[in-house]
């Protein structure tokens, strides 16, 4: 388990990198969606260079039985991305990371309470609001102190 919270930390550790990244490209590119262009194509080189050692393990024909919000995690990806670049001089890494941390907790906290997207539900319950609130707290902190 804590394998899986060291990833988990260490992919954190990799979105803060390419907030300021990317926002450092935008100021050479000299616009926000030809950055995150230019970013989700080196990501895309990547990713193909790794499926070359890597078997993607899909099934004939399981990709065209997908519904249509599975083909939407990259758009989400793409408007995050396009947001960071704009944000991220005006208010800084960390209190965009803190503010995005808050929004993935409110989505992931609904998102669990109703099972969405075939996950399995797992109840709000007072711990995990308690959490959220702190997150509420924290995000104030970095961002006015």
């Amino acid at each position: 388990m804590w394998i899986l919270v060291l990833l988990s930390a260490a992919g954190g550790m990799a979105i803060a990198a390419q907030a300021l990244i990317n926002a450092r490209l935008n100021v050479y590119a000299g616009n926000g969606v030809l950055a995150a262009t230019i970013s989700f194509v080196v990501g895309l080189v990547s990713l193909l260079a790794v499926l070359v050692f890597v078997p993607s393990g899909a099934r004939s024909g399981s990709l065209s039985s997908a519904p249509w919000w599975a083909w939407m995690g990259g758009a989400l990806g793409a408007l995050y991305i396009v947001i960071s670049i704009y944000v991220v001089p005006k208010i800084g890494a960390a209190a965009l990371l803190s503010a995005a941390v808050f929004g993935q907790l409110v989505f992931s906290l609904v998102a669990d309470h109703f099972g969405f997207f075939g996950i399995s539900a797992h109840p709000v319950n007072v711990p995990r609001l308690v959490g959220v609130v702190l997150v509420i707290g924290g995000v104030a902190l970095v961002r006015f102190y």
